[in-house]
């Protein structure tokens, strides 16, 4: 029997369904091209029909794999490094005619990968702790204040989602926080967009009812993560929640991405497969701790 009724499936794919609807109508009041918003529309619809498909059967994740995913989505960040930046800004990555937004859319699989790798548990894991701190150090290069910041926030989740911190781990935890708010004071060359970054600031002009709507919208995005069964308030599932939670509160604070609402696809293929992680189940060990296959 699976962990998530058919209900909770359901429920978890329809809440990002309103952000991307009212982002798509906002943008279509401001004249946005139809290539922009329909892009978003078509990639949530695809990132959706996939993300079903890992909804439908819960399971567990082996080490080899969250090994494999870590050192993966690391190696994608650091690949942001190889093509030429943006005004010296390294945070993308071209494929085919798409530029491709790395954190947004590996940070959630490496949140998780280090969840089930315990990486910031009791017992001293330095693999995982070091390839966190490089992944931290990565982001502060890009530099992205706001994937910064929400992974900083999610490692904080993990960490205090153990009883019994090592020492290391804490040490590790403070220094990609302290790298996430050096990467505050460094210099981001990059205009807004409006219809990327500045969302929020149409909806506000197309009257109270979009901007309420637009705000109702993102509130919802984190809920999956918050709300459901034993297995959906695991510790990395409560750390991709901070991390969304994150992402979402960063444009009040500078030019960054709106998820979802504004235009860009790697938050929404991000999100997705953060949803997609709701099917791995925890496995309970004799001592009573939440661990990991």
């Amino acid at each position: 029997m699976t962990a998530f009724k058919v209900p909770r499936r359901l429920w978890c794919l329809a809440a990002p369904v309103p952000a991307l609807i009212v982002g798509a109508l906002i943008m279509r009041q401001h004249d946005v091209p139809t290539s922009r918003w329909g892009l978003n529309l078509l990639g949530g619809a695809i990132a959706a029909a996939g993300c079903a498909v890992f909804l439908a059967r819960s399971r567990p994740m082996s080490r080899r794999a969250a090994t494999v995913c870590a050192c993966f989505a690391a190696g994608a960040l650091a690949a942001t490094f190889t093509v030429t930046g943006s005004m010296g800004v390294h945070r993308w990555i071209p494929v085919g005619p798409l530029t491709i937004h790395v954190g947004a859319i590996c940070l959630p699989l490496f949140i998780v990968a280090l969840g089930v790798l315990d990486a910031f548990g009791g017992k001293l894991r330095w693999g995982p702790m070091l390839l966190a701190l490089a992944v931290a150090i990565l982001l502060w290069l890009q530099p992205d204040a706001a994937q910064a910041t929400a992974f900083a926030a999610a490692v904080f989740t993990l960490l205090m989602a153990n009883k019994h911190r090592a020492r290391a781990a804490w040490v590790t935890a403070l220094v990609i926080a302290a790298l996430a708010g050096w990467t505050w004071t460094r210099h981001d060359p990059l205009s807004p967009v409006p219809y990327v970054e500045g969302i929020i600031g149409l909806a506000r002009q197309s009257g109270p009812v979009w901007l309420v709507a637009s705000i109702a919208a993102l509130a919802v995005l984190p809920l999956p993560f918050f709300l459901g069964s034993s297995g959906s308030r695991s510790a990395f599932v409560r750390a991709l929640g901070v991390y969304w939670c994150v992402c979402i509160l960063a444009p009040l604070f500078g030019h960054f991405p709106v998820p979802l609402v504004g235009f860009g696809l790697s938050p929404i293929v991000g999100y997705f497969v953060a949803l997609g992680s709701l099917s791995v189940v925890p496995q309970p060990a004799d001592d009573g701790v939440t661990r990991f296959r």
